[in-house]
C-alpha cells in the first residue's frame, strides 16, 4: 500500500510554521513598531493632550452658553472662546503695563540677589562664564588687550550677544507656534468631540466599543473636573502669594503672585519651585525678611495640602500624592520640561483607564472609578 502523503517538511527536516504562529510574530512586530512609532511623535501626543485640555476648558465655558441659550454646541463653543479671549485681552488693558513693569523689575533684580547670596555665602552659586577663564590663562586682561586681542573679545562678544539673541528668538518662535497649534487643536476638538471619539473607538475590535467609548467618557469627566479644580486652587495660591508678599514688603508682589499660581499647574513639585524666586529675592535682602517670606510659603503651602486641594478633591478627582510625584519624575525622564508641566493630566487619564479597562474589565475587582455619575463637558 502506498504511504499517506506526509506534510511538507522545510530544509533540514524542520517543519514549516503553522499560520497563527507566524500571526503571532506579525502581531508582535506591530506592537514593537507602533510603541517605536509612537516615542518618535511623543511630542506631537503632547501636543495633542494640551489640545485636549484646552478643549475640555472650551466644552466646559459653553456648557452655561448652551444650558441658558438655543444655540448651538460649536455656536457655543466659537463664543465662549471669543469671551475668553476678551476678558484675557481685558485683563492685559488693565494690569498688562503694570504685570510687565513687575515681572521686568523681577527679571532684573533676580541676578542682583542672586549675587548679593553668593557675597553673603562666600561661595558661587552659578558657573562662571568663559571670559574669566580666558583671562586668567592670559594673564591679564588689559595685557592681552594691549598686545591685539581686544578686537578679537569685541568680536567674541558680538558672536555670544548675537547667539544669545537668536537663541531666544527661536525659542519664543517655538512657545508661540506650539501656543497656536494648541489652541487650532483645542478649538477643533471642542467643536465636535464626537467625531474624534468615534474615531478612536474604531481603532479597537467591535466587541470593545463600548468598554473603549464608556473609558474615554470617563477620562473626558475627571480630567474635567480635575482641570477646574485645578484652576481654583492655581486662582487662590495666586492671590494668598501676591497679598502675602505685598504685606511683608517684597518687590513685585504681582509677579510672584503670578509665578506662584502658574507653578500650581505641576502638582507636588510646582507649590516648591514657586516659592524659589521670593526666597531668593529676601536672602538677597537678609534680616528677618527671609524668615517672613519662608514663613508666608509654608503657611501657604500647608493651607493648600491640607485644606484646599482635600476640599475641592473631594469633588473631582482624588489621587494619592505619591502617584503624582512618581508620574512627574517618569514622564519628566520620558518627555522632558513639557511631560512634567502635563504629568498631572496625564496621570488623571492613565489613572483612569487602568482602573476601568484592567482593575474592574480585566481582573474583575469592585472597585470606584473617578467620573462615575458626575457630569462632564463634552
Amino acid at each position: 500500500m502506498d504511504e499517506p502523503a506526509r506534510e511538507p517538511q522545510a530544509r533540514h527536516g524542520l517543519p514549516r510554521p503553522s499560520i497563527a504562529y507566524v500571526q503571532h510574530v506579525l502581531i508582535t512586530a506591530a506592537i514593537l513598531a507602533g510603541f517605536f512609532l509612537v516615542w518618535q511623535i511623543r511630542e506631537a501626543l503632547l501636543i495633542v493632550l494640551a489640545g485636549i485640555i484646552v478643549a475640555v476648558l472650551l466644552a466646559a465655558a459653553a456648557g452655561p452658553i448652551r444650558r441658558y441659550t438655543p444655540l448651538s454646541h460649536r455656536v457655543a463653543v466659537a463664543l465662549s472662546a471669543l469671551v475668553i479671549i476678551g476678558v484675557i485681552g481685558l485683563v492685559s488693558f488693565l494690569v498688562g503695563s503694570q504685570a510687565t513693569e513687575q515681572v521686568s523689575s523681577l527679571t532684573q533684580r533676580l541676578p542682583e540677589a542672586v549675587s548679593q547670596l553668593e557675597e553673603r555665602l562666600g561661595m558661587p552659586l552659578t558657573e562662571s562664564g568663559e571670559d574669566d577663564g580666558q583671562e586668567d590663562r592670559n594673564g591679564n586682561g588689559h595685557e592681552a588687550g594691549q598686545s591685539g586681542q581686544q578686537p578679537n573679545s569685541l568680536i567674541g562678544m558680538a558672536r555670544s550677544i548675537v547667539g544669545q539673541v537668536a537663541s531666544f528668538g527661536y525659542a519664543m518662535a517655538e512657545i508661540l507656534t506650539g501656543a497656536i497649534l494648541v489652541s487650532i487643536a483645542g478649538v477643533f476638538l471642542a467643536m465636535d468631540p464626537d467625531t474624534y471619539k468615534r474615531g478612536i473607538v474604531m481603532l479597537f475590535p467591535k466587541r470593545a466599543h463600548e468598554r473603549i467609548e464608556t473609558t474615554l467618557e470617563l477620562c473626558g469627566v475627571a480630567l474635567y473636573r480635575y482641570l477646574l479644580g485645578l484652576l481654583i486652587s492655581m486662582a487662590i495660591v495666586g492671590v494668598l502669594a501676591g497679598l502675602g508678599t505685598w504685606a511683608i514688603g517684597l518687590p513685585a508682589p504681582f509677579a510672584l503672585a503670578m509665578f506662584a499660581a502658574l507653578t500650581q499647574f505641576v502638582p507636588v513639585v510646582g507649590p516648591i519651585v514657586g516659592a524659589v524666586p521670593a526666597l531668593i529675592l529676601a536672602a538677597s535682602e537678609g534680616g528677618m525678611m527671609i524668615l517672613w517670606t519662608a514663613l508666608l510659603y509654608l503657611a501657604i503651602q500647608q493651607l493648600e495640602s491640607n485644606m484646599i486641594t482635600p476640599l475641592i478633591q473631594r469633588r473631582a478627582v482624588n489621587l494619592p500624592p505619591g502617584l503624582f510625584l512618581l508620574s512627574i519624575f517618569a514622564f519628566g525622564i520620558l518627555f522632558g520640561t513639557l511631560g512634567v508641566i502635563v504629568a498631572g493630566p496625564l496621570t488623571v487619564v492613565a489613572f483612569v483607564a487602568v482602573k476601568k479597562l484592567y482593575v474592574r474589565d480585566t481582573l474583575g475587582e469592585e472597585t470606584g472609578v473617578p467620573g462615575e455619575g458626575q457630569d462632564g463637558p463634552l
